[in-house]
């Protein structure tokens, strides 16, 4: 997917995979890869739970732990995607610190 207003920028998501209770869940993100250039940003998503009050679930889920990595590719290089590592940063989720 193209992003407007940022040239030569794409993006790829992937979902979760719900199935049974968890099926609500199957529109959470899972990964999502940002390329602009060699330039490759990359967060990942886990813990995704309703993280509202115990009593009054609203069944909007959102990640309890987001990483964002960062990384340049040679394109040189036949193994697409193992750049160097530029940055790694974890994100506390709902009720965490960092």
């Amino acid at each position: 997917m193209l992003i407007p207003g940022v040239p030569g920028a794409t993006a790829t998501a992937t979902l979760l995979a719900g199935s049974g209770n968890r099926a609500l869940r199957e529109n959470c993100a899972e990964r999502i890869e940002v390329r602009q250039g060699d330039v490759v940003t990359e967060f990942l998503y886990t813990e995704c739970e309703d993280h509202s009050e115990p009593l009054n679930k609203i069944k909007a889920f959102f990640p309890g732990h987001i990483v964002e990595a960062q990384r340049r590719d040679d394109p040189r290089s036949s193994n697409r995607g193992d750049g160097n590592r530029e940055s790694l940063r974890g994100h506390a989720g709902a009720g965490e610190r960092a």
